[in-house]
């Protein structure tokens, strides 16, 4: 072959890469975000999203207020989701056909201690479920909740842990290698160290891109979180939203607002 030829031959082959690569991150994307076969019910499941249950008053960290809720609301709110008729249900029972008739699910971000001291009391007294989404490596530190603290919760049948990666990095803008290990490992190792099955994973700060979800799917996980603010699509279970709760929340509004736009949701795909 004429090496006048060789430029243009290695153009295409890089053209080729190039298009495979985004051949295999859309196919990545598709096999992610499978449609479940109860789509037309699912969408009236809420999730609610929570971090902090503690007393907290410090204006000048308006992230910390954002993020927390006093146990007092948080009492107040569980009273509120039975009033209104929900049960509180776990991700397990979604997938395995058991949830409730009316169901709603807890979820609580980054395993913080105050769930051992202000929500596992309540759950104990009202014998309700909730999910809780770990940070491996954060596991036995100051703030946080120890091992100890997990078996206990777990032995009582009222908690199913997520898992929020090894080190809560923000995955779209770190190696890929590296992301990959924070999504798999941590679920390595929660199966390991709490001889359970971690079907539900939480993206640390909400963050993903393409590779991010299709690293999730081949992790093995079922359902994945993102803290954007709204309805949770559950015929896309690897990219589902939920709804922010802290003091300022009013629930029975927001509910009545979620009830509104699954019904329009049932109908279109009935």
């Amino acid at each position: 072959m004429s090496e006048r030829f060789l430029p243009a031959v290695e153009m295409t082959i890089i053209m080729l890469k190039k298009i495979w690569v985004i051949l295999i991150l859309f196919a990545g994307l598709a096999l992610a975000t499978p449609v479940l076969a109860d789509a037309t019910s699912t969408p009236a499941t809420p999730v609610l999203m929570y971090h902090y249950v503690r007393d907290y008053n410090r204006p000048n960290d308006k992230i910390g207020m954002n993020l927390s809720i006093s146990p007092a609301n948080f009492h107040k709110q569980l009273d509120l989701i039975e009033k209104l008729g929900y049960t509180p249900t776990t991700f397990k029972a979604i997938k395995d056909g058991t949830a409730p008739a009316k169901p709603i699910i807890l979820t609580f971000d980054d395993g913080y201690r105050d769930f051992y001291t202000n929500v596992y009391p309540e759950l104990k007294a009202r014998q309700i479920p909730a999910v809780t989404f770990l940070i491996y490596n954060a596991l036995d530190k100051k703030n946080y909740l120890t091992k100890d603290m997990v078996r206990e919760m777990l032995a009582s049948g009222l908690v199913e842990v997520g898992s929020h990666t090894l080190n809560h990095p923000d995955l779209p803008y770190i190696r890929s290698a590296k992301a990959l290990r924070e999504i798999t490992d941590s679920k390595i190792f929660l199966e390991r160290d709490f001889n359970i099955n971690i079907i539900t994973f939480c993206y640390p700060y909400g963050q993903i891109n393409k590779q991010v979800v299709a690293d999730v799917a081949e992790a093995g996980y079922t359902y994945a979180l993102t803290t954007k603010h709204g309805l949770a699509d559950w015929r896309q279970p690897l990219i589902m939203d939920r709804y922010r709760v802290d003091n300022r929340t009013n629930l029975a509004s927001q509910l009545k607002q979620h009830e509104i736009k699954a019904a329009k949701i049932k109908t279109r795909y009935q």
